[in-house]
């Protein structure tokens, strides 16, 4: 196990409560005395895990005030986006791929006729050479696509039926919260040790119009989604640094 220097147990600690109580971390971000008083270290060792989440992303300066960044890109959001460096560092495995006819909620989600045809999907990603998994998708679209077709262990399934849509993604309304794992979170996560996981419901709305609803549950040690208990509605562009 590698040895952590105290800037960068500092700065996991408050990216981990932010998660949690982000008014309140956000509240000591610009006073490096009172985060030196609070974690009993000093200002040198404060000042090095801020510019540690700065050079991260998961800080940033607005009016010459550190907040905490809400557009920082995440493993799902790059897994849609044209971006290769951190999926190539990924491996997925679907776990559950169906054909269903649309209920009243699926064609709310999805934004089409009762009792069409659509396809579920459920994988989990991890990264290469790790027993354990950080999170998991689930996604449903009114889009053609055989479950052989989503198997590609070194590409997320979400991206391969973006690209499959001959589209891309426009928009994105999402909630996010936290909440405690349930029993199958952590059999699919294949971990014990997890006592919050973030939650994120999202609507992508491609730029033909179809819509797909993804719900994505991620262990908040690899989460860089920073917003909690808002609904939030964006374009997808905003996350590109």
């Amino acid at each position: 196990m590698a040895l952590l220097f105290a800037y960068e147990i500092l700065a996991k600690d408050i990216k981990y409560k932010s998660l949690l109580n982000p008014e309140q971390i956000s509240s000591l971000l610009n006073s490096e005395r009172k985060l030196a008083l609070k974690y009993k270290v000093s200002r040198n060792t404060v000042r090095a895990a801020l510019m540690d989440l700065q050079n991260e992303g998961f800080l940033v300066k607005k009016e010459s005030k550190l907040i905490i960044n809400p557009y920082k890109k995440d493993f799902l959001t790059s897994s849609f986006l044209e971006e290769n460096n951190m999926n190539s560092k990924l491996e997925y495995q679907v776990m559950e791929y169906h054909e269903k006819e649309s209920d009243k909620n699926q064609s709310l989600r999805l934004q089409i006729p009762l009792g069409t045809v659509f396809i579920s999907v459920l994988y989990r990603y991890r990264p290469i050479e790790q027993s354990s998994f950080i999170g998991t998708v689930y996604f449903e679209a009114a889009l053609p696509i055989l479950k052989v077709d989503l198997i590609k262990k070194h590409e997320s399934p979400l991206r391969i039926l973006i690209h499959s849509s001959h589209s891309k993604v426009d928009r994105e309304n999402q909630h996010i919260s936290i909440e405690t794992p349930s029993k199958r979170d952590m059999h699919m996560l294949a971990t014990n040790n997890l006592n919050n996981i973030i939650v994120r419901k999202s609507q992508l709305v491609l730029k033909n119009e179809q819509c797909i609803f993804v719900l994505n549950r991620i262990n908040p040690k690899y989460a860089r989604i920073t917003t909690k208990n808002q609904i939030i509605e964006k374009k997808v562009g905003y996350f590109i640094e």
